[in-house]
């Protein structure tokens, strides 16, 4: 007994992940080599648009020039929904994360692709491979078939 005790510690130092720390001078990388391209950070917005609201569904209408964003929203009442309507989508794949810190009762309800196809309900983190060029919708209400609060803030990443 007091062996397995001992055992646990070390399969966990063993199970541990390294973080791969890579560290680059201005000029070119730690080898000297220049001709490297570097990545670039992409500055994420925040989208603060004035939604439009019927009755108790926001309606939220973003062009996908602007991706990535995040959509801050916050419902305000009991059974609210959101339809995220992203313009001129062109790109051939399209991810999204749900981001719901005060895990208020909601979900990803569906998508609907510039092809015409949807999908749904889906996780809180999801990749498509979109077809055709056109509008993307992405819709986000309360789940009837879970119980929490219904009201509160969330976000919404797109990529």
């Amino acid at each position: 007994m007091k062996k397995s005790l001992l055992l646990i510690p070390l399969l966990m130092i063993c199970c541990q992940k390294e973080k791969n720390i890579i560290t680059q001078r201005a000029n070119g990388d730690s080898t000297g080599n220049q001709n490297k391209p570097q990545k670039e950070s992409v500055a994420i917005k925040v989208i603060e648009n004035e939604p439009v609201t019927n009755k108790d569904e926001i309606i939220r209408t973003v062009d996908a020039s602007q991706i990535p964003f995040i959509l801050n929203e916050n419902f305000t009442k009991d059974w609210q929904s959101l339809s995220l309507k992203i313009t001129n989508y062109n790109r051939p794949s399209i991810k999204v994360n749900l981001i719901n810190k005060n895990h208020i009762n909601l979900r990803f309800a569906a998508i609907k692709l510039p092809d015409g196809s949807d999908d749904g309900p889906l996780p809180d983190e999801i990749s498509f491979n979109t077809k055709g060029k056109g509008e993307v919708w992405l819709f986000f209400s309360g789940n009837t078939m879970a119980e929490g609060e219904s009201t509160g803030n969330f976000s919404v990443k797109v990529e």
